[in-house]
C-alpha cells in the first residue's frame, strides 16, 4: 500500500540521518593549536552502548613529550561529566612525533544519555612538554600558558539498551 511505502521511506530517511550524524564533529580549537585536525569519528560498543571510542586523526607540528587530555561530556549545553587524563596513559602514545598522528580514547557514557539521545564529547589536549630532540624537554609549568595540541567536539547518537 502507499501508506506502507511512505512509512518505509520515512524509516529509511531517519535511519540514514542517524548513521550520518555519527561523524558530525567540530574543531573547537584555534589557529594557534599545535596540530591540524583532519578527521574525528566515533564508534560505540555494540553490546551495551556504555562506552564510545573517539578517534582523531591530524597532523602534528611539534615533538611532544607529555600533556593532558580534558574530556567533557555534554547533553546540549549542560555538562554531565568531566575527566582529566594524561596524554601518555596509552601504550605508544608518547612522545608524539611531528607529522601524521592517530589519537584514540575509550570513554564511558554517563547513564543520563538514554537511547536515541545525542551525546556531545569535547576532547581538549594541552601540551606540558615540548622536546627539541628526545633528550632536551622544554617544560611548561602552571605559571606558563599551556599550548593546546587540539580541541574537537563530536556528536554521538547514543545506541544503548535493547533494540526496538
Amino acid at each position: 500500500t502507499m501508506k506502507g511505502h511512505y512509512l518505509f521511506l520515512l524509516a529509511l530517511v531517519l535511519y540514514s540521518s542517524i548513521i550520518s550524524a555519527q561523524n558530525i564533529w567540530r574543531n573547537c580549537g584555534s589557529a594557534n593549536d599545535v596540530a591540524l585536525i583532519n578527521r574525528a569519528v566515533s564508534f560505540q560498543d555494540s553490546q551495551y552502548g556504555n562506552f564510545v571510542i573517539v578517534v582523531v586523526d591530524g597532523n602534528n607540528t611539534q615533538l611532544i613529550g607529555d600533556g593532558e587530555v580534558l574530556i567533557t561530556k555534554l547533553m546540549g549545553d549542560l555538562v554531565v561529566g568531566e575527566e582529566k587524563r594524561e596524554l601518555c596513559d596509552c601504550p605508544h602514545s608518547c612522545p608524539m612525533f611531528p607529522g601524521t598522528f592517530h589519537f584514540s580514547r575509550n570513554i564511558l557514557l554517563p547513564p543520563v544519555f538514554e537511547r536515541a539521545t545525542i551525546a556531545t564529547i569535547q576532547i581538549e589536549v594541552n601540551v606540558f612538554t615540548f622536546m627539541q630532540d628526545l633528550t632536551s624537554p622544554v617544560v611548561y609549568t602552571a605559571t606558563n600558558s599551556k599550548p593546546r595540541l587540539f580541541c574537537v567536539e563530536i556528536d554521538i547518537p547514543v545506541q544503548r539498551g535493547k533494540h526496538f
